[in-house]
């Protein structure tokens, strides 16, 4: 059966697309299915999803056509393409998108990369002339995090603002929701990949931390506080993975929703607080080509001012 529709009953609520998928073609494999869903082949109440970590709400309509025509990488809200010359394009990414294909293997339609460089094949085949391919990646954002990010568009974009990264010529400036009040201060430590619990974390052993141990610093400043929240300001130094959510959650005060390094078992505001409330809110280099300084901006979205909002009215989480 190559083509088929399915509701999704009220016992699946809240499945995967992927799963959803599997269930659909009775034996269908994991990667069969992902590959399905990111080659633009299933539809979920009529519109198509590119996205198979998505879930999916209990009647939901899912249509899926494994013969189908593969469809393109969706492109990015115009609003959300902020600048764009021939040597950098400088977006918004939006919450709940990876940065780069989560697997390399298969063919990306869904990463923020993706989508970034569809929206340039857009616009310069709307204006004509030789269409310019290919981004570079010289930073991330975790999925859950929004804000703003640089792809280099040619070779020596990108060497120079990977030099730029290593040398901390680069400014960025983080937002985030976190428990209680911390201690403004300045945080270093050393980050491994597993602090003995499976998870990434500060080396806390006796003696010199092991070899792959990276140093992590960063500022930590309180530009409000509410009742039992604060929202803090990070200014990196090092730009280690999960490095903010990290050196927070060890302070005592986790982000708000963070599920892997919050509190144990189901706050009281896990479904009103549904992604990490981390948003990289500025981003400041020095332009590749002709050396002066450029700085980008962008503002909490509409998750994260909600949240602000109920905050300064007094609500607790």
């Amino acid at each position: 059966m190559a083509e088929t529709t399915h509701i999704v009953p009220e016992a699946a609520d809240q499945t995967t697309l992927a799963a959803t998928v599997r269930v659909m073609f009775d034996g269908l494999s994991w990667s069969r299915a992902r590959a399905l869903v990111a080659s633009g082949r299933v539809l979920v109440d009529g519109n198509v999803v590119f996205d198979p970590a998505l879930r999916v709400s209990a009647g939901s309509e899912v249509r899926a056509d494994q013969t189908g025509r593969r469809k393109a990488a969706r492109s990015l809200p115009e609003d959300a393409l902020i600048f764009v010359d021939h040597d950098l394009a400088v977006v918004i990414k939006p919450s709940g998108v990876e940065t780069v294909p989560y697997d390399d293997t298969k063919r990306d339609t869904t990463s923020l990369l993706a989508m970034t460089l569809q929206s340039l094949l857009d616009t310069q085949r709307k204006r004509g002339g030789t269409v310019q391919r290919g981004l570079g990646v010289v930073q991330r954002l975790d999925k859950e995090t929004s804000g703003v990010l640089v792809f280099p568009r040619t070779h020596a974009a990108r060497k120079m603002l990977q030099g730029q990264f290593r040398r901390r010529a680069i400014t960025r400036r983080y937002i985030a929701l976190v428990r209680g009040v911390p201690t403004e201060q300045t945080i270093e430590t050393q980050l491994v990949a597993n602090r003995g619990d499976g998870k990434r974390g500060s080396w806390s052993g006796g003696g010199r931390p092991p070899q792959e141990a990276r140093r992590a610093i960063t500022h930590v400043s309180i530009l409000e506080q509410f009742n039992d929240a604060s929202l803090v300001e990070c200014r990196l130094e090092t730009g280690r993975q999960h490095q903010i959510r990290i050196h927070l959650a060890e302070l005592g005060h986790p982000l708000l929703g963070d599920k892997v390094y919050g509190p144990g078992g189901a706050p009281k505001a896990a479904t009103r607080v549904p992604r990490t409330m981390l948003h990289a809110a500025s981003l400041g280099f020095t332009h590749p080509s002709d050396g002066r300084p450029v700085h980008f901006v962008a503002p909490p979205p509409p998750d994260m001012a909600e949240l602000l909002h109920s905050l300064r009215n007094g609500e607790q989480f």
